[in-house]
């Protein structure tokens, strides 16, 4: 087990503590993204999204309100704010400092891919 400072366990704790599993499936799902199909582009209205779509993506948001996540784009080599749904792009999305830890800790890589698979079909 790794050696964590009180104060960080303490705020790994609260956040974990405001998680639904959806959330920890979506730290999962972007601590491995290059190994899942996700969407590259933003919505778009030309392109019908999945039902389940809007309302992972305002779980995902939290994640990246939390600085759990962060926006990335390898093409344009710079990061992204993102601080609303329609600005949330999965292929983009990576795991920071404090997600890697968290989901560490956690043991997220032991959710089923299965699990991870449906979620990045949905997303």
């Amino acid at each position: 087990m790794p050696y964590i400072k009180k104060a960080e366990a303490n705020f790994l704790l609260s956040i974990a503590e405001s998680l639904t599993y959806r959330q920890f499936c979506l730290l999962s799902l972007i601590d491995q993204i290059a190994s899942f199909e996700t969407r590259d582009k933003p919505w778009s209205k030309d392109k019908p999204r999945h039902p389940e779509s809007h309302e992972t993506t305002l779980e995902a948001l939290y994640l990246y309100q939390k600085q759990l996540v962060v926006s990335f784009s390898i093409e344009e080599r710079r990061g992204a704010n993102v601080y609303e749904p329609g600005l949330v792009i999965p292929s983009q999305a990576m795991i920071s400092g404090p997600g890697v830890k968290l989901s560490g800790l956690l043991g997220l890589h032991a959710i089923p891919k299965v699990e991870l698979e449906r979620l990045a079909l949905v997303w």
